[in-house]
């Protein structure tokens, strides 16, 4: 391998040493996922208080960011996460498309279970739309 490519291979990581993904997925708004999965309103004391801008990106998948073909994982490759971080609310104009996001994942404790509480968190460092409508 050149030098070159092995740099594309290597994971980029964030500053804090986060392994840098680009994943493909839907956007959804948080509070119809919620509803989806029974998982009460969020927000302050479950009242759906801050939820109104709060997003999901629901059956992403990672992908090469250049070709968006999927990479291997390992896993099952598709997977269901809360966005955040400063662009989070910027894909609001893109609910119900299929969008790239490039980001890194927060890993929380979890339960195992479909509740928002429970899903990775991806903080949205970049994204752009990809399709018009969900696949």
């Amino acid at each position: 391998l050149t030098a070159a490519q092995e740099k594309k291979d290597q994971p980029r990581k964030t500053s804090g040493g986060e392994d840098i993904v680009s994943v493909v997925g839907c956007v959804q708004k948080e509070s119809a996922y919620r509803e989806q999965h029974n998982d009460g309103k969020g927000g302050a004391a479950n009242t759906g208080l801050g939820v109104a801008n709060e997003f999901m990106l629901r059956g992403a998948k990672t992908v090469d960011a250049e070709t968006l073909k999927p990479v291997n994982t390992g896993g099952s490759n598709i997977e269901n996460y809360s966005l955040t971080g400063k662009l989070e609310g910027e894909v609001q104009p893109a609910v119900g498309q299929q969008i790239l996001v490039t980001g890194y994942v927060e890993k929380a404790t979890s339960e195992g279970t479909n509740k928002v509480k429970d899903l990775a968190m991806l903080n949205v460092l970049s994204w752009r739309k990809v399709a018009d409508r969900c696949q």
